[in-house]
Order: structure tokens, then sequence, then C-alpha cells
């Protein structure tokens, strides 16, 4: 009997959230307790019956930090993820984010740069000014 699209996605929502519930459940609390993605999916595996990715952890941390929960990172030793003990901590992880934002917003301006001269250089080879040697 074949599941439909919706019940399968119901069940692949349920899934999920019994996942972030075990990442939340073994998440240390305080900066000296943080610990890796690659070491929370191993101690998510004693909730799970096995261990999860650390790109998957990655990722549920994305999502439950997109809907309110509050996980730090520290990208500092010791590294890895963890719930602030304080205000301090929830502050200094939210100055690393905007760091982060600030600098892949720099990268993309150099980016849209690079794809302007780019375009620039499409438009001068498909269209050669007379003249020059690419005219001629």
């Amino acid at each position: 009997m074949a599941v439909s699209t919706e019940r399968h996605a119901d069940m692949q929502r349920q899934l999920t959230r019994f996942a972030e519930r075990a990442l939340l459940a073994v998440l240390p609390t305080g900066r000296a307790q943080a610990i890796t993605a690659r070491e929370l999916g191993v101690l998510m595996a004693s909730r799970l019956g096995a261990p999860v990715e650390a790109r998957e952890v990655r990722q549920m941390v994305s999502d439950l930090r997109r809907r309110g929960e509050l996980i730090a990172s520290a990208t500092s030793p010791p590294y890895g993820f963890y719930r602030p003990e304080d205000l301090c901590e929830a502050q200094e992880c939210r100055e690393q984010l905007a760091r982060r934002l600030r600098e892949m917003r720099r990268t993309v301006a150099a980016y849209d740069r690079a794809m302007r001269r780019m375009e620039w250089r499409d438009t001068v080879a498909a269209h050669p000014l007379p003249g020059t040697d690419q005219g001629a």
C-alpha cells in the first residue's frame, strides 16, 4: 500500500521534530561546555538509535534558531554549539553572527562587482569596437 505524498510529508515533519527534540535534549548549557555538530550527532544516537551527520545537525540548529530557539555557537575553543548560560554568552554569539553577516555582505558586493566586469567583457566580445584588435 502506497503512502500518500501528504502523509509522507507529515511523517517527515514528525521525524524532523523528533530529531530536533533529541538535539535540544543533549545540547549542553554554557559556553565552556560547547560541543561540535559531529559530537552532538553522536550524542543524539542515544535517543534516536543512530548518529546524525554533522551537516544535518547544523541544519537543525539553523532551523531551530529561525523558530526562536536560543542556540549559541562558538568559533574559538571550545568550538561548537551550546545553550547560552546568561545574557553575556547570548550577546557574544549574536555579535559573532552579525560579523559573519557583514562579511557575507562584503563578499556578495565583491561578487556583484566581478559579475558586472564579466558582463562588460561579454558585451565587448559580442560587439567589438571598430579599429581594435577585437574588431579586426
